[in-house]
C-alpha cells in the first residue's frame, strides 16, 4: 500500500486523477453542505445521477480515455455497477443526512474518510494481500490523531 505506484514519481498521468478527485470532492461536499433541509434527498438524487449518466455516456466513447480493448459488459460487471450504484447512493444521502443532521462540512469528509481507511486496512491486508508498511500505519495513526484533535471542542 506504498504512497504511489512504483516509479511513478510526481508525473501529470499520476497528479491528474489526483486533481480530478480533489476539485470533484470539494463541490460534492459544499453542493451537499449547501443543498435545502426541506428537499427529499433521494428526489435530489434523480437528476445526480441522471447528469452522471449523460456525461459517463458522451466520455464512454472519447478516444484515450479508456482502456484498450473490449468495452462490453460481462455479468460480473453488471453486478459489481449495482453494488456501486447501492453503495453510491448510501455515500450521497450519507452525506446529506449528515449535514442536515448537523455535522460541519470541515469534520464529517474526515471523520468518513479516517473510518473508511480503518476499515480498510485489515482487507488490504487479509483479502487483496497489499504490503503496508511502518510508515504507513504511523500515517493511518496520524490521521486517527488528528481526527481527534479536530472533533474537540475550542
Amino acid at each position: 500500500m506504498g504512497a504511489v505506484p512504483p516509479g511513478a514519481g510526481l508525473s501529470p498521468a499520476l497528479l491528474a486523477p489526483m486533481l480530478l478527485i480533489l476539485t470533484s470532492f470539494v463541490t460534492y461536499h459544499l453542493v451537499t453542505k449547501g443543498l435545502r433541509a426541506d428537499i427529499n434527498p433521494f428526489v435530489f438524487l434523480m437528476p445526480v445521477y441522471g447528469v452522471a449518466l449523460a456525461v459517463s455516456a458522451a466520455l464512454a466513447f472519447v478516444p484515450g480515455l479508456t482502456a484498450p480493448g473490449g468495452s462490453g459488459l460481462a455479468t460480473r460487471d453488471l453486478v459489481l455497477a449495482l453494488v456501486l450504484g447501492l453503495a453510491l447512493v448510501g455515500i450521497e444521502a450519507g452525506f446529506i443526512l449528515a449535514y442536515r443532521a448537523g455535522w460541519a462540512v470541515s469534520l464529517a469528509p474526515t471523520v468518513a474518510n479516517v473510518a473508511v481507511a480503518l476499515v480498510l486496512l485489515p482487507v488490504a491486508l487479509l483479502v487483496l494481500r497489499e504490503k503496508v508498511s511502518v510508515v504507513n500505519l504511523a500515517g493511518l495513526g496520524l490521521a486517527v490523531l488528528g481526527l481527534v484533535l479536530m472533533a474537540q471542542r475550542s
